[in-house]
Protein backbone atom coordinates (compact mmCIF):
# COMPACT_ATOMS: atom_id res chain seq x y z
CA UNK A 1 0.00 0.00 0.00
CA UNK A 2 1.06 3.63 -0.81
CA UNK A 3 0.09 6.44 1.02
CA UNK A 4 0.46 10.50 0.70
CA UNK A 5 2.49 11.63 3.78
CA UNK A 6 3.51 15.26 4.12
CA UNK A 7 3.04 15.57 0.16
CA UNK A 8 5.44 12.14 -0.34
CA UNK A 9 4.66 9.07 -0.95
CA UNK A 10 5.67 6.26 1.35
CA UNK A 11 5.40 3.09 0.64
CA UNK A 12 3.94 1.35 3.97
CA UNK A 13 5.92 -1.77 5.28
CA UNK A 14 4.04 -5.20 5.05
CA UNK A 15 2.17 -5.83 9.18
CA UNK A 16 4.87 -8.26 10.33
CA UNK A 17 7.59 -6.05 9.29
CA UNK A 18 5.94 -2.87 10.90
CA UNK A 19 5.19 -5.13 14.25
CA UNK A 20 8.50 -6.26 14.61
CA UNK A 21 9.97 -2.68 13.95
CA UNK A 22 7.50 -1.11 16.65
CA UNK A 23 9.01 -3.88 19.45
CA UNK A 24 12.30 -2.95 18.50
CA UNK A 25 11.14 0.86 19.14
CA UNK A 26 9.76 0.20 22.30
CA UNK A 27 12.79 -1.73 23.25
CA UNK A 28 15.50 1.21 22.38
CA UNK A 29 13.09 3.93 23.74
CA UNK A 30 12.58 1.22 27.18
CA UNK A 31 15.94 1.26 27.52
CA UNK A 32 16.63 4.65 27.20
CA UNK A 33 14.22 5.95 29.20
CA UNK A 34 12.01 3.59 31.30
CA UNK A 35 14.04 3.74 34.14
CA UNK A 36 14.77 7.48 34.05
CA UNK A 37 12.84 8.63 37.37
CA UNK A 38 12.56 12.30 35.93
CA UNK A 39 10.67 10.65 33.23
CA UNK A 40 7.14 10.47 34.15
CA UNK A 41 5.37 8.77 31.17
CA UNK A 42 5.99 7.63 27.62
CA UNK A 43 3.71 6.78 24.87
CA UNK A 44 4.27 6.32 21.49
CA UNK A 45 1.85 7.09 18.70
CA UNK A 46 1.64 7.67 14.98
CA UNK A 47 2.07 5.60 12.13
CA UNK A 48 4.28 3.33 13.98
CA UNK A 49 1.47 2.25 15.84
CA UNK A 50 -1.46 2.62 13.24
CA UNK A 51 0.25 1.16 11.44
CA UNK A 52 1.16 3.08 8.55
CA UNK A 53 4.49 2.59 8.91
CA UNK A 54 6.73 2.46 5.93
CA UNK A 55 9.94 4.28 3.73
CA UNK A 56 8.99 7.30 1.19
CA UNK A 57 9.77 6.84 -2.05
CA UNK A 58 11.65 9.92 -2.33
CA UNK A 59 13.69 11.18 0.57
CA UNK A 60 11.98 14.28 1.92
CA UNK A 61 12.61 16.85 4.56
CA UNK A 62 10.56 18.30 7.61
CA UNK A 63 11.87 21.35 9.79
CA UNK A 64 15.08 20.95 7.80
CA UNK A 65 15.89 17.35 9.18
CA UNK A 66 16.19 14.52 6.53
CA UNK A 67 13.64 12.29 6.35
CA UNK A 68 13.89 8.63 4.49
CA UNK A 69 11.42 6.75 6.05
CA UNK A 70 8.14 7.85 8.74
CA UNK A 71 9.80 8.97 12.24
CA UNK A 72 8.93 6.87 15.71
CA UNK A 73 6.33 10.02 17.44
CA UNK A 74 7.63 9.52 21.09
CA UNK A 75 6.38 11.82 24.05
CA UNK A 76 7.95 11.69 26.94
CA UNK A 77 6.55 13.59 29.77
CA UNK A 78 8.88 14.62 32.67
CA UNK A 79 8.19 16.35 36.02
CA UNK A 80 7.37 20.01 36.03
CA UNK A 81 9.89 22.49 35.77
CA UNK A 82 10.62 26.14 34.54
CA UNK A 83 13.50 26.38 31.79
CA UNK A 84 12.37 23.54 29.53
CA UNK A 85 11.90 25.56 26.30
CA UNK A 86 13.97 24.13 24.79
CA UNK A 87 15.58 22.06 27.15
CA UNK A 88 18.66 23.42 28.66
CA UNK A 89 22.08 21.85 27.36
CA UNK A 90 22.78 20.00 29.86
CA UNK A 91 19.30 18.19 30.01
CA UNK A 92 19.34 17.75 26.36
CA UNK A 93 22.54 15.83 26.97
CA UNK A 94 20.91 13.99 29.47
CA UNK A 95 17.80 12.64 27.77
CA UNK A 96 20.06 12.33 24.66
CA UNK A 97 18.11 14.67 22.63
CA UNK A 98 18.93 17.58 20.16
CA UNK A 99 16.14 20.07 19.50
CA UNK A 100 15.07 20.18 16.42
CA UNK A 101 11.61 22.00 16.38
CA UNK A 102 11.21 25.15 14.25
CA UNK A 103 11.42 27.71 17.23
CA UNK A 104 12.57 27.57 20.57
CA UNK A 105 8.96 27.10 22.61
CA UNK A 106 8.37 23.80 20.19
CA UNK A 107 9.60 21.14 22.10
CA UNK A 108 10.75 18.55 19.76
CA UNK A 109 13.79 16.58 19.59
CA UNK A 110 15.55 13.88 17.73
CA UNK A 111 17.47 11.24 19.89
CA UNK A 112 20.98 11.18 19.69
CA UNK A 113 23.65 8.41 20.64
CA UNK A 114 26.84 8.72 22.58
CA UNK A 115 28.60 10.35 19.62
CA UNK A 116 26.08 13.10 19.14
CA UNK A 117 25.29 11.35 16.26
CA UNK A 118 21.01 10.58 15.02
CA UNK A 119 19.42 7.74 16.08
CA UNK A 120 17.65 5.93 13.07
CA UNK A 121 15.47 2.70 13.04
CA UNK A 122 17.47 0.26 10.67
CA UNK A 123 19.17 3.23 9.25
CA UNK A 124 15.26 5.15 8.29
CA UNK A 125 13.12 6.15 11.17
CA UNK A 126 14.40 8.90 12.99
CA UNK A 127 13.20 8.40 16.62
CA UNK A 128 11.38 11.91 17.85
CA UNK A 129 10.71 12.77 21.19
CA UNK A 130 8.09 15.45 22.16
CA UNK A 131 9.16 15.91 25.98
CA UNK A 132 6.49 17.99 27.43
CA UNK A 133 6.00 18.64 31.71
CA UNK A 134 3.01 17.01 33.25
CA UNK A 135 1.63 20.56 33.68
CA UNK A 136 1.88 21.22 30.08
CA UNK A 137 0.57 17.22 29.26
CA UNK A 138 -2.74 18.02 30.95
CA UNK A 139 -2.79 21.60 29.41
CA UNK A 140 -3.16 19.92 26.15
CA UNK A 141 -5.05 17.17 26.59
CA UNK A 142 -7.32 19.14 28.49
CA UNK A 143 -7.22 21.45 25.76
CA UNK A 144 -6.54 24.67 27.81
CA UNK A 145 -3.28 25.03 25.67
CA UNK A 146 -3.11 26.04 21.96
CA UNK A 147 -0.72 23.96 19.73
CA UNK A 148 0.53 26.07 16.86
CA UNK A 149 -2.87 28.61 15.32
CA UNK A 150 -5.66 25.99 16.45
CA UNK A 151 -6.65 24.65 19.64
CA UNK A 152 -5.33 20.96 19.45
CA UNK A 153 -3.37 18.03 21.19
CA UNK A 154 0.22 17.14 20.71
CA UNK A 155 -0.75 13.98 19.29
CA UNK A 156 -4.10 13.54 18.49
CA UNK A 157 -3.35 9.96 18.01
CA UNK A 158 -3.30 9.95 22.03
CA UNK A 159 -6.80 10.46 22.17
CA UNK A 160 -7.05 7.50 19.54
CA UNK A 161 -4.07 4.80 19.05
CA UNK A 162 -1.17 5.08 21.23
CA UNK A 163 0.68 2.65 23.51
CA UNK A 164 2.00 2.98 27.07
CA UNK A 165 5.66 2.54 27.67
CA UNK A 166 6.03 3.76 31.41
CA UNK A 167 3.48 5.69 32.91
CA UNK A 168 2.86 7.35 36.79
CA UNK A 169 -0.24 6.84 38.45
CA UNK A 170 -0.90 10.29 38.87
CA UNK A 171 -0.07 10.52 34.51
CA UNK A 172 -2.75 7.30 34.59
CA UNK A 173 -5.08 9.53 36.26
CA UNK A 174 -4.32 12.44 34.19
CA UNK A 175 -4.92 10.57 31.12
CA UNK A 176 -7.89 8.87 31.99
CA UNK A 177 -9.79 12.24 32.64
CA UNK A 178 -9.05 13.44 29.35
CA UNK A 179 -8.50 10.73 26.72
CA UNK A 180 -11.64 8.22 26.75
Amino acid sequence: MVVNDMLNDKKVYPTELQESMLQEAVGLIRQRYGEDASVLGIYLSGSIVDRTFGEYEKPTHQDGEPRLGSDIDVMLVIKNRLNFLPLPDEDQKHYSVRHIGKKPDIPVYRMIDENGQDVFLRGKHPVEPMIVTEGLFEGWLSGKYKWGNEQSRPFPELVREYIIVKETGQLKEIRERYVR
